[in-house]
């Protein structure tokens, strides 16, 4: 019984921490009758178990998505109103999306978006018409641009292994115009002098792929407590993490729920089940060394360090 409630109170903090946009004191210490840093550890704790344990489900799930390919093309056909849905080969939507943090002291212009005007993370996703974000890359610092990260995410190399038929046609992916072309991702047409075929097939692709900003949409609602933009302190919040943490329970609620928007969208598309998401090939075979391991998570944290001195110089934020 002790060990429940103690399991209770630490999910509790950690949820109620994603979930609303406050800061640590005083609606915490006065919910959980607790110190702010005793708050703040078991917080970023559980943030680190849970990644440790559940990363590997925003790497492509290959043996699924093989099993599932035909069904979300021939959604996606459908949407398009094509004379053969059949004959559709996308079976998903790339876009990346800004998260903004606050100002750092230093190595601002890293951080900073001319785009978006503000300092932040950028991240890679790839949603299906199930609702589920199938691959997610990121945080990198917010100066780079789209391409970068599809670049440096070798997603299209990783496409490359496995998304054909059975006749050896690919599958693609469909992003906007940032992107280029390639045999497993397709763009707009961006000739100026464009014919209305094309005007035509810019139109009606774009209003399917509207489903992945639907998605980042559903993240920043679930998980509100991201969007309180003075907390999210890089070198003193697991900024990153938090976002992937994010994304990870926005897939698992909608794999509970059984349907999302974009599932509606594709006219009731299956969403895959909670076993079925967890089965993926890519599970460690020794969780226990994954979980209590004292190596650094590569690539969670960007310029994140535990030292004392470095974060404390980072405290304070120019407004």
């Amino acid at each position: 019984f002790f060990f429940f409630v103690f399991f209770f109170f630490f999910f509790n903090s950690f949820f109620f921490s994603l979930s609303y946009p406050r800061p640590l004191r005083p609606d915490f210490e006065e919910k959980f009758g607790l110190d702010k840093s005793i708050i703040s550890r078991i917080i970023n704790a559980m943030l680190k178990f849970v990644y440790r344990r559940t990363k590997h489900l925003l790497n492509f799930n290959k043996p699924r998505l093989l099993r599932t390919m035909g069904h979300m093309t021939t959604a996606i056909g459908e949407q398009l109103d094509l004379e053969s849905p059949n004959d559709c080969r996308c079976f998903g939507f790339i876009d990346g999306t800004f998260r903004f943090t606050a100002r750092p002291r230093r190595n601002q212009s890293c951080m900073y978006s001319g785009h978006y005007r503000g300092h932040g993370f950028r991240y890679q996703a790839i949603a299906c018409p199930t609702g589920i974000i199938e691959h997610l890359w990121g945080p990198v610092e917010g100066c780079h641009h789209d391409c970068y990260l599809l670049w440096m995410s070798d997603v299209l190399d990783d496409l490359s292994s496995f998304a054909f038929d059975d006749e050896g046609i690919p599958y693609y992916i469909y992003g906007d115009p940032a992107y280029p072309l390639h045999p497993h991702l397709l763009a707009p047409y961006k000739n100026p002098r464009r014919t209305v075929e094309e005007e035509e097939f810019n139109r009606s692709m774009s209003r399917v792929r509207v489903m992945i900003e639907w998605k980042f949409g559903t993240i920043t609602q679930l998980w509100r407590g991201m969007d309180l933009v003075p907390t999210q302190q890089v070198l003193r919040t697991p900024v990153g993490t938090q976002y992937i943490v994010a994304v990870i329970l926005t897939n698992m609620y909608s794999c509970l729920r059984q349907k999302t928007k974009c599932s509606i969208f594709f006219r009731n598309i299956p969403v895959p089940t909670l076993d079925e998401y967890f089965d993926h090939p890519d599970t460690p075979v020794d969780m226990d060394r994954v979980l209590y391991s004292e190596e650094e998570d590569v690539g969670v944290e960007f310029g994140v360090s535990d030292d004392e001195e470095e974060c404390n110089n980072n405290s304070e934020l120019n407004q």
